[in-house]
């Protein structure tokens, strides 16, 4: 019997660890390099993974390995075939050195299934899970002179942190997310997107100092919200 009692105002991965550690769920910390996949053929079918540090991106193998989004810390890799039981679609690859903890997908079933306090993570982690397809799907739908700065602006939603610099609230988003990957992700041509994004950059609203900082105050207070509550 799980004797830990998760903090029900605070689902989070750290949360979720300390609920497994309680059951005895076994897990591995793996340390991986930039540029390599998450799992092999058989992990994908047999395992969840953590994302506890790093970014990591999602491929869909259905679409030219089209990306379909970018994973950050606390995002629970590969959750989506334990909801509809059927094979893994996607290939994984790191976009930055990360940090993980690989699970066995049926004990993550059964963490989540077998005890009534567990539940609410099950809410926590597809609404985040959910929240990068409607994002997304915000950016396809848009008309192509529109979608960088949408696009941008749902990467830093995603996986930007609040910053204040130089007296002014931004979110800063990290320097591993590449020009090519915010290219891939708006889903543009290359003329397109560069033209676009030059624009963008010429207009301040997204600036690059080592990392990259979106000039958008109701962005910042957004991100600031969801640190703190």
């Amino acid at each position: 019997m799980c004797e830990y009692t998760p903090n029900i105002h605070f689902y989070n991965y750290q949360e979720f660890i300390k609920i497994a550690q309680a059951a005895k769920i076994p897990y591995i910390q793996q340390d991986l390099e930039k540029n390599v996949q998450l799992y092999n053929s058989t992990q994908a079918e047999t395992d969840l993974f953590l994302l506890t540090d790093g970014f990591v991106g999602a491929y869909s193998r259905d679409c030219d390995y089209f990306l379909m989004t970018i994973l950050g810390k606390g995002s629970l890799a590969n959750y989506f075939t334990l909801l509809d039981n059927q094979p893994n679609r996607f290939s994984m690859k790191t976009l930055s050195d990360c940090s993980i903890i690989r699970f066995k997908k049926a004990d993550v079933e059964y963490l989540l299934s077998m005890f009534p306090e567990n539940y609410g993570f099950h809410f926590y982690i597809t609404k985040q899970l959910s929240t990068h397809t409607y994002l997304k799907s915000l950016v396809l739908a848009l008309p192509s002179n529109e979608r960088v700065k949408r696009g941008v602006t749902a990467l830093g939603q995603l996986l930007g942190e609040p910053v204040e610099k130089d007296g002014k609230q931004m979110v800063c988003l990290s320097r591993h997310i590449k020009t090519s990957v915010i290219m891939e992700y708006c889903n543009l041509s290359k003329a397109t997107f560069f033209r676009l994004f030059k624009e963008l950059k010429d207009s301040g609203y997204l600036t690059k100092d080592g990392d990259w900082y979106i000039h958008d105050p109701q962005l910042y207070q957004e991100c600031h919200f969801k640190t703190t509550k």
